[in-house]
């Protein structure tokens, strides 16, 4: 999302963030019409754009060389890790 606004010149400070848990949430809060746009990915994507009509602005087919890396780990797991 901040990839797109920055290529239009915008920046996070032009919208309104809205927490989702998961891609799935975040396609559901489009569909309902709760938020303007969402960040998520298939088989989500496919769904809410069929369902509202909505346009993909950004695919990763758009962005080659940019990776989107998440890493997640317990917290418990990484303090006990640490003692070990």
């Amino acid at each position: 999302m901040l990839l797109v606004l920055r290529k239009e010149g915008l920046g996070p400070q032009d919208i309104t963030f809205v927490p989702a848990d998961d891609g799935s949430q975040a396609a559901q809060l489009f569909t309902s019409g709760r938020v303007d746009a969402a960040v998520t990915w298939d088989p989500w994507i496919s769904k809410a754009e069929s369902l509202t009509g909505g346009h993909v602005l950004i695919t990763t087919r758009d962005t080659p060389g940019v990776l989107l890396g998440i890493v997640a780990a317990n917290s418990e797991l990484l303090r006990n890790a640490k003692t070990e």
